[in-house]
């Protein structure tokens, strides 16, 4: 059989209870504060990739369907076919040496560049007009 403790020794009081969850609190917040941001970069490559992404589905679904399909630049991002995407916030779409990149039946296509912006990157998205290939590359 164990002692009975002293009165007055049986625990913490509420006042150090929350003396110690206010100093948790604010090690996590100084904490998360440290960490770094997501950047501006990662939303422009994931937006490339997805752009990418679109025009070999475009691609595909041109040869699958007999009938050409086109991606444009749209308000707040681009449309591909019937499709409308929206670009994440602070990213920008232009498409370089035509207004829209159009795939034909035969896989083929207009070619052309599609050059995604941000605030500290680019990244350009090929199209070849004869393979209609689609490729990613870094513009800065």
């Amino acid at each position: 059989m164990t002692p009975a403790p002293p009165p007055g020794a049986a625990g913490f009081t509420l006042l150090e209870t929350l003396v110690v969850v206010a100093i948790f609190g604010l090690a996590v917040t100084l904490t998360a504060m440290a960490l770094p941001r997501r950047g501006g970069s990662i939303d422009v490559d994931a937006a490339a990739e997805g752009i990418a992404a679109r025009l070999r589905l475009a691609r595909a679904t041109a040869i699958a369907q007999a009938e050409p399909v086109a991606v444009a630049p749209a308000q707040g991002g681009y449309r591909a076919g019937a499709l409308l995407v929206r670009l994440p916030p602070g990213v920008a779409l232009q498409v370089l040496d035509r207004a829209a990149i159009v795939f034909t039946p035969d896989g083929a296509g207009t070619g052309g560049r599609v050059l995604v912006v941000g605030t500290a990157r680019q990244v350009a998205v090929g199209v070849d007009w004869l393979t209609g290939r689609v490729d990613v590359r870094g513009a800065q």
